[in-house]
């Protein structure tokens, strides 16, 4: 008992004292006996709002007509683990009497219970079976949560990662394909360099590294025009989407060199591969005929190994790299979509990670798709994404498996930039 243990606090201490001229038993009471001392300590704001919520309940099951037939059953006999008490109506599960929930109200019930925390369909189940009986609750459940949009931008897709690996081909000789990137920012040089250009030839591997003092266009354009003065224009230039590969400036240059067409140049009598340039180079008298022969005769040779290893190593790497993914989800021009955030500033750990809504607007090749913005929210107006960066927005209602509800889930949009403002804020 509490007044035998060795190490009292300070209060109960107080209380043995006070005690100890009078003769006494202590008896333990359960809690369940004690209801009319709780309601002493009880928020008298809480216990209206909870008054006001039964009336609310009690009238809804009186217009709901399959739980009113129910309560006139239940007046002339039992009918299966169905109770009316108090002008409510309860199911008793395993002893537990759960409040029956009109299908009026499911929503605002399951809804109340899942953004208490936004919790997973398993939690939200948990807490609504504490208290109520909804028929059909975990189906129910997984449509509202998956509707719900600050979990649709916050989680993280489950099970396998979508996709398969793709191997870009990198046809059978050098300098067909350049694959580009940018690294840094890096320490800064004295001439004010910070960040490298790295081209990179897809069928040999062979690196050109050039320094830069930004990720513009402008020096991009200038190295490419370097390479191309030595070794002519690539048939494809690949790269991400930095800002550099997508301006107006970089694609005019593409257009201009034909990047995106094949032509030929006499050189390739020298490098033996087509060197596409805009001017025609004239090699031919470079280098003997009888050396050409022999060297293209031994080159060949060598390309085709080459190649043979290259497609050997890729299936390889598909074979592992699909091991973990799985099918990617198609979709449709106008599908309501989610993207993933790519782009971290400082203490945005807690933001949304994703984006949306978007809409597909085009399939761009293999499992790649352009999405343009839908309202007023977070992320780039248009842009192109990959379909296991993508995830639908909401669950699917409509025949055609795309309408997601869009006046619910644009009022959820707008709760959704409320938080993302408010974590900022924070």
């Amino acid at each position: 008992m509490t007044m035998k243990k060795k190490d009292l606090v300070t209060r109960v201490a107080r209380w043995a004292l006070l005690l100890e001229e009078f003769d006494y038993v202590l008896e333990h009471r359960p809690g369940n006996s004690m209801k009319h001392c709780d309601a002493l300590s009880r928020n008298p704001i809480v216990m209206s709002i909870k008054n006001a919520f039964l009336e609310k309940l009690s009238l809804a099951q009186q217009n709901d007509a399959h739980l009113k037939v129910i309560t006139e059953v239940l007046k002339i006999k039992p009918y299966k683990n169905f109770v009316f008490e108090k002008s409510l109506l309860y199911k008793d599960e395993d002893g537990t009497k759960l409040l029956v929930i009109p299908e009026k109200m499911e929503e605002e019930i399951i809804k109340s219970a899942h953004e208490n925390g936004h919790f997973s369909v398993r939690k939200t189940k948990e807490l609504v079976q504490r208290e109520y009986w909804i028929s059909g609750l975990e189906e129910k459940i997984k449509k509202i949560v998956s509707n719900c949009v600050p979990c649709i931008l916050a989680e993280r897709k489950s099970g396998k990662q979508e996709g398969f690996l793709n191997p870009i081909d990198k046809g059978d000789r050098p300098l067909q394909t350049y694959h580009v990137d940018h690294l840094g920012p890096l320490s800064q040089t004295k001439k004010g360099y910070k960040y490298i250009f790295a081209v990179i030839d897809a069928f040999t591997k062979f690196v050109w590294l050039y320094p830069t003092k930004t990720t513009n266009s402008e020096e991009v354009i200038r190295h490419l025009k370097d390479q191309q003065s030595i070794f002519g224009n690539p048939k494809t230039i690949i790269s991400d989407r930095g800002a550099a590969f997508t301006s107006a400036k970089f694609e005019e240059y593409c257009a201009e060199e034909k990047i995106k067409s094949i032509a030929r140049s006499p050189s390739e009598l020298f490098f033996g591969v087509t060197i596409r340039r805009t001017e025609d180079l004239k090699l031919k008298e470079m280098i003997e005929e009888e050396f050409v022969n022999q060297f293209i005769e031994d080159r060949q040779s060598l390309r085709e190994e080459a190649k043979r290893k290259i497609e050997e190593i890729q299936i390889e790497n598909c074979r592992t790299y699909n091991k973990k993914r799985k099918s990617s989800l198609k979709y449709q021009v106008g599908d309501l979509v989610a993207i993933k955030r790519t782009q971290f500033a400082p203490c945005s750990k807690l933001l949304p990670k994703f984006l949306g809504p978007y809409r597909v607007t085009n399939r761009t090749g293999i499992d790649r798709y352009e999405v343009e913005k839908i309202g007023n929210h977070e992320g780039p107006k248009n842009t192109t994404s990959s379909a296991d960066q993508m995830k639908p927005f909401g669950a699917n209602d409509g025949e055609d498996g795309r309408d997601v509800g869009w006046k619910g889930i644009a009022t959820r949009t707008r709760a959704a930039q409320a938080r993302t403002s408010e974590l900022r804020t924070n």
